[in-house]
Order: structure tokens, then sequence, then C-alpha cells
């Protein structure tokens, strides 16, 4: 069912005896309607524009004495600020009835009724108490947003309700759902759209000029607003960190009596609260990342800057892990960023693109079911008591790799059933893999470092760490240094956190060291070899060789060492593709140093042919193995080749379309349809139709002794057509269908014998002057097509019956090229 309400500004508005602030909101109406539905059917979906008050004033309505009410975020800034205002409208601290849970954060205790929570927070607790016993509502807010712990989280709720809590009641909230559109288990939810009237928000596209960097554009985009007088604070979106300081630097470069803000995930709570409070006393810009697209309002902000760019989660298959892309946003998103200077009041968006390149872009992004690494949600989801009843399924092929990844681990049994190290794998709130690594290294007795690395890995970006692409001397100075290295970014903070969190998860706890550890060289030699053994353990088809080149993994990818002098083998921790202009490539910015002997495996030597693309030829090499991975390599002389696997390798590249002959020609293109066409017309010959089998025989034929196609001419490839068809064959097709044709002028005119299609014979209209009739070849089996052409060899027209051309079209031709080409003579 959907209903719609029309809006309505009351002066103030009393619920629960608690009393809000006199300036009320579109949705302050609807509250009434919103705990009817609720109470009538437990659950809900809530259509509201930015602005209408959803997420501060629809939680607090909701709370009762029944249990707590968890409202869920995308974002820790969210989270905290929500939960800030909606004490703040109350007129108490934070952390008594009111509190927030995040990453690493916490303001709340038994007191607490109304908790705000990021998404990912309570999927912990989903699996930890899956009943979630004392939760009366869920609310799950910005749910268009649609990330994995989103999607899981809703599963869990709907079956949850089924079975064993029918009492739970959920909404779920988003200014862009399309309420109507839900099916399954929510096809029946009640769906409630909050109309409102929206400040206006005038819209203009400020697009780049050709070499302008991101922050000069921003500059200009700010000096324009400056030259028409706008008031008040600037909300620019940016797509990270990085984009954001370059900015913050070249702003306060060029504009420094300007306060300028920066507002991203990776900052710390006191930051990101003077980000958004700081705007509504004094004019300044804020720079922001998507964590400012909904949710938040920035009081004072009356204009927006978007790039139109965030970083997207998705996933890389060349590295077999989630990725931050920089991409562009959908147009949904550039309405939320866009509704950012309409909050409050009138307001002023600028587009840094053109116009016309939103038609190209999706109305929405998909969902992270759709578009990530399933194989960390695939162990949770199987940790359940029941399964989830999804309102997107997880799309198949991820999600049976997802298993199959699983079951390699050893994580998961045949039948897909947790198995007591998959529950192992649990406790760390990292990829499957990662944590794979950790039970392991807690055995070996190197967890620490084996946590840090975890830790780098899932936490930092990989470009702000360092030049060192041993991720275990990553881990030893993170250790080694009273704190981190560059204190004061959050995200380095995060990888303390997280290292500590993995320490305190493992079994038994250990607690994380007051002072910075020392490694002596034997006893860090020692626990390289452990650790790396751990790693293998996790990863053994990362194992990678280096070749002549560039370094070659199991299964023929190849990357790029970008500085240094790496080992014969390593153990490839990222992978990560390169655009360049040279074209694309991968490099491998992290990885770990191995020995042979840490493979356990028996060296073996065999002979591999491939095909070198940049020499366009065949090479044979004698490779030693060990463990399945190349170990070293060395090229094969002549007298050692095996050619009958380099002529199937040629052949087989040929007829797959990788390589192209440079000996077809026009006459060898000619022959080919010709005889096709003569299997066609005489089938009692038995003449071969050129299909793939034949083109395997004669392509085998035509590379004996070679290494490379290069060397190949069209005589020889004729030849070789020529004994395949037999001589018979041959001898009759050149006479009923030759290459050319006398014409009455005395010239003669080219037949050309398309793939499709009739022969054409083409000559120009002035040299078939007495030429009648039809034509057939194949022994009149086959007509001819007539190309008339004129003096400048353009097609005039094109017949079958060049009695009929010159009766009935030829009087319309003659006019026309009499005028313009009066030199020429046209009985």
């Amino acid at each position: 069912m959907f209903f719609s309400y029309p809006t309505l500004f009351p002066r103030a508005v009393v619920y629960h005896g608690e009393v809000s602030d006199p300036a009320c909101y579109p949705i302050d109406a609807h509250l009434p309607a919103i705990r009817a539905a609720l109470q009538a059917h437990g659950r809900l979906v809530l259509q509201a524009p930015p602005g209408t008050g959803k997420s501060t004033r629809v939680p607090w309505a909701l709370t009762g004495e029944a249990g707590e009410v968890v409202v869920l975020q995308p974002r820790r800034v969210a989270a905290r600020a929500l939960a800030q205002r909606v004490a703040q409208l109350l007129g108490e601290p934070l952390g008594q009835r009111i509190g927030y849970r995040v990453r690493f954060d916490r303001a709340g205790g038994p007191q607490t009724r109304l908790w705000f929570q990021t998404y990912g927070v309570f999927w912990q607790r989903v699996r930890e108490r899956p009943d979630l016993a004392g939760v009366a509502c869920v609310v799950l807010d910005e749910f268009h947003e649609r990330s994995l712990e989103a999607d899981a989280v809703l599963a869990w709720l709907t079956r949850l309700r089924e079975s064993k809590r029918p009492d739970l009641q959920l909404v779920v909230m988003s200014a862009t759902l399309d309420g109507e559109s839900w099916q399954g288990a929510w096809a029946q939810a009640p769906c409630l759209s909050v109309a409102s009237e929206a400040h206006p928000v005038a819209l203009e596209y400020l697009p780049p000029r050709a070499g302008e960097a991101l922050p000069a554009h921003v500059l200009r985009a700010l000096r324009h607003l400056d030259a028409t007088a706008q008031q008040g604070s600037v909300l620019v979106f940016l797509p990270g960190v990085a984009e954001i300081q370059r900015t913050a630097d070249l702003l306060q470069r060029e504009w420094p009596e300007r306060e300028v803000l920066a507002l991203h995930g990776a900052q710390s709570p006191e930051a990101q609260q003077r980000a958004l409070s700081r705007p509504a006393e004094r004019d300044c810009v804020v720079l922001a990342t998507n964590v400012a697209e909904t949710s938040l309002t920035i009081a004072g902000v009356t204009a927006v800057i978007d790039s139109g760019q965030a970083r997207i989660a998705d996933y890389d298959p060349e590295s077999e892990f989630d990725r931050l892309r920089l991409g562009w946003v959908a147009r949904a998103n550039m309405i939320q960023r866009m509704g950012r200077a309409g909050r409050t009041g009138p307001g002023r968006c600028l587009r840094l693109w053109a116009s016309s390149l939103e038609s190209s872009l999706p109305e929405a992004l998909p969902p992270e079911l759709a578009r990530r690494d399933l194989a960390r949600l695939a162990l949770e989801v199987a940790s359940l008591p029941a399964a989830p009843l999804w309102l997107l399924a997880p799309p198949e092929g991820p999600w049976l790799r997802a298993h199959e990844r699983l079951r390699q681990l050893g994580a998961l049994d045949s039948g897909g059933a947790l198995t007591p190290l998959g529950e192992q794998l649990l406790r760390y709130p990292v990829a499957p893999a990662h944590a794979r690594v950790l039970v392991a290294a807690a055995l070996a007795g190197c967890f620490e470092l084996a946590a840090a690395m975890v830790a780098i890995l899932e936490v930092a970006d990989r470009r702000r760490i360092a030049d060192e692409p041993d991720l275990l001397w990553l881990a030893v100075d993170m250790l080694q240094a009273s704190g981190p290295r560059r204190a004061g970014h959050a995200w380095e903070r995060d990888v303390l956190e997280t290292w500590r969190q993995l320490c305190r998860a493992a079994q038994p706890p250990l607690p994380a060291p007051s002072a910075p550890r020392v490694w002596d060289g034997e006893t860090l030699a020692a626990q390289r070899e452990a650790i790396t053994r751990c790693w293998l353990l996790a990863l053994p088809e990362r194992v990678a060789a280096r070749g002549e080149k560039a370094y070659v993994l199991r299964d023929g990818r190849r990357g790029l060492v970008p500085q240094g002098d790496p080992p014969e083998l390593i153990l490839v921790l990222q992978l990560h593709a390169v655009e360049a202009a040279s074209g694309r490539h991968a490099t491998i910015p992290l990885y770990l140093p191995l020995e042979a002997a840490w493979l356990e495996a028996a060296e073996t030597s065999r002979c591999v042919v491939s095909w070198d693309a940049a020499r366009a030829r065949v090479v044979q090499e004698r490779h030693w193995v060990s463990a399945g991975v190349v170990t070293r390599r060395e090229t094969l002389p002549p007298e050692e080749w095996d050619w009958r696997a380099a002529e199937s390798l040629m052949v087989e590249k040929w007829l797959a379309g990788d390589l192209s002959l440079p000996a077809w020609d026009e006459e060898v293109a000619s022959w080919v349809a010709r005889v096709r066409k003569a299997a066609e017309v005489w089938p009692e010959m038995g003449i071969p139709r050129l299909e793939r089998d034949d083109w395997e025989v004669l392509y085998h034929e035509v590379v004996q002794g070679k290494t490379g196609l290069g060397g190949i001419t069209p005589r020889e490839l004729i030849a070789a057509l020529h004994d395949y068809v037999g001589w018979e064959a041959i001898a009759r097709i050149e006479r009923a269908a030759p290459l050319s044709w006398k014409l009455p002028s005395g010239r003669s005119a080219r037949i050309r014998y398309p793939e499709e299609g009739p022969p054409e014979l083409s000559a120009r209209l002035g040299d078939m002057i007495g030429l009648g009739g039809t034509l057939s070849l194949f022994e009149g089996r086959v007509p001819v097509l007539f190309d008339i052409l004129a003096p400048n060899y353009r097609t005039v027209q094109k017949t079958f019956d060049m009695d009929g051309f010159w009766a009935r079209t030829y009087p319309e031709v003659k006019k026309e090229l009499r005028r313009r080409y009066p030199k020429h003579p046209w009985p």
C-alpha cells in the first residue's frame, strides 16, 4: 500500500512528553501516521526529501518503553552528528538517553534509549546476538546507498520478524527510495511519502578548461560565486582526502582570507564537529567527501560546488580485494549533493562538468552486493541461525565464487556449513584470507606482526604509507615507532586501533604493548619465515616469480614492481591495474619476499611453449617449478624445440582471432570466396566449405617449421589452399569464375567476389556501352551484379539486367552525367 500526506508546518510538535525546537520540520506533521503504521504493520518504508527532518525527528518519536530504538547510518560522521543533534534538541548531554556506536568510538550506556550506529557495527551485533534482545525498533536510514551491511541487515531483520521477533519494528528511510518497487517480503509493507516545499537551488554548470587541475577548477568556481556576491558558506564535494588536501593548499595560498575546513571520514571526531558547526558562525569553505552527501545539515551553507566524482568501493578481480576507484557518481547522488545548498534557505549549486555528461550516467549506483567481494559476507551469513530473506539476492556467480574461496580456506564444508576454522575466522573483522593468516600466526607465535600487516592492508590507503613495498617492514616500522609515523592522521590511528582490536580478538587475547617493540636481526629473520608461511597458507595462488620483464603469478597474470631490486620469488599482496600513455599494465605495490625452500615442494622442470606478442613469435622455455610456481626459466635452443607444439599454438591463436595474417591480401580473399561459392553451387564435387576444421588443417600446413607469421607469403597460402581443395576443382573454378571480364570497349572489368552477396563486375559506364542482357558465372548458376560507375568511379547504378538499365534508367542518368561531364560522349 502507498499513501501520501500534505505538508504542514505547525509551530511546535509535542510527542512522548518532549518538546521539539520551535523551528519545526515537514516530517513533524506525519509522526502520528508513522507511529500508527508501525503499530498496525510493524514495518514502514519512509521516503522524504532532504531537509524534512526524518533523521532527527522520526527516531525519537518511535522511542517507548519496549526497548531500544537503533538508527543505522552508512557513515561514522553522520551517526555521531545526528546523535549530538538529537541530544541538543532534547536539551541533555550526549550519552544519556541518546548515544552512538561507531567503530572505535561510542557514547552511551544502560540508560540510553536511542542509539545511532553505523551499519557495519550493527551487523557485528547481529552476528553476536541474532535475536536482538532488548531492541524494539530498527531504523535503516539512507538505505538507498545499499551497502553490503545494509542489505544484509535488512535481510536478517526481515527473517527475524517472520520467525522469532514478530514484535520487532522496522523502518526503511531515504530521500530517493522508490517505495512501490519493493518486492518479496516487503511487497505489502506500507510506504509513506512525505512531500516538502524544498528551498529553490539555482543550478549552473562550469566545465573545466583544457588542462585545468581540479584544485584550480574549484578556485575558479569559488571566485565565480564571490563575483556574484554569494553570501554564506560554501560546501565543495571532492573525490577524496588527497584532492581535499591539494585544494586546501591552493586556497590557502591564493585566497588566505577565506577560512577553509575539511570534512571526511578519516578525521578525528573533533575535526569533524568543527567542520559541521563553524560554517554557521562565519562564511567559510568546507571541502568534503561524500560523507556530507546525506543525513547531515551544515548550517550556514548556501552554495554547493560539486566535482561530480567520488571514491567508489568495488571489487577488483585482478587484486582479488575490494578497492576504492575514482568514478562519477550517479544522478541521484548529484541531486542529493545539490540539496545541501537548500536545506535552510534558497541556494546555488555549481557543477564542474558539462550538462551533456549527465545523460550518460546511471540514475543510481548499483548496490554493493553487485560490485563488491562477497567472501566475508558469505562467511558471516553462514554463521546465522537461519537464511536471510534478501530484498536483492546476491548475484549467483560472485556468491558461488565466494563460497568456493571459503571452502578452499577451510572455513566452510562441502555443504556450505561453517567449520570450526570458519568460526575462528569470524573472530576477526577482516577479509577471510586475512583472518586465516591471523589464525595461523597465533599458532606460529608471530601474531603481533601479522596483525599489524593485516591492519595496514585493511585500513590504510597504500599511497599514504611509504615507498617501502615489503609489507613486513611497514609493520615493523609501525610497531617500533612510539606512535603513528605522522601523528594526527586519522587513518594511521585507525591502523593502530585495528591492530589493537585484532590483538584483543586473539585467543587468548594479547595486550597491546605500552612501549615500542624492538626486534633484533635474528629474531626478525625467524619471524619473517614464520609469518610468510602463514601468508602462504592463506594465499598460495599469489606466489610469483621474476620473469624477463615482469613477475608472473600461477594463473599467468603479470605485474611490475615499481622500484628497488626485488627477489626472484615474492608473494603478491596487492596487484593494481594502471592506465598509462603506453597502455594498461599492472603493478605490485606490496609483497613479501619468498625463498624457494618455504614453498615446501620438490622442484621439477617442464617445457613451456608461449607466444611473445611483442616480437610476434613463438617462444619455448624450460621452467623449473616448485609448488606450482615457476622459480627460474631458460630459453630452449632450436634443436630442443617441440615444433608440433609451436605450430599448434600459432594455429590456436590464429583461429581464435588473436593473430592477424600479414599475407592475407585481396588475391587470397578472392580465392577463399570463390572456393566457398563453388562448394555451395557444386555440392556433388565435395569441395570443402573452408570452415574452422578446414582452416585448422590449412594453417598447420602453412606454419610448418616457422616461429611466427611474418614469413608467410600470399603465394604460400594460395598454394596450400589449392593443394587442399584439389587441382581439378581449382581449374574448374578458374574457368567458371574468372577475376575479370572483357567489355565491348576492349577493356577488362574486375569481378569481385565478396563474402556475402553475388559477384560484382565494376566498370565505368562508357566502357559498358554495348553490353546487354545478363551475366552468370559458375556455369550459369550464379548471376553477376553489374556495378556501373561514373567517370569519377562512383557507383551510378547496380543491376543484374543491362537491357533494363539502358531502356529505363540510362536516359535520366545520361542527362545528369552530360551536365557534369560535358566532354564525355554520351550516346
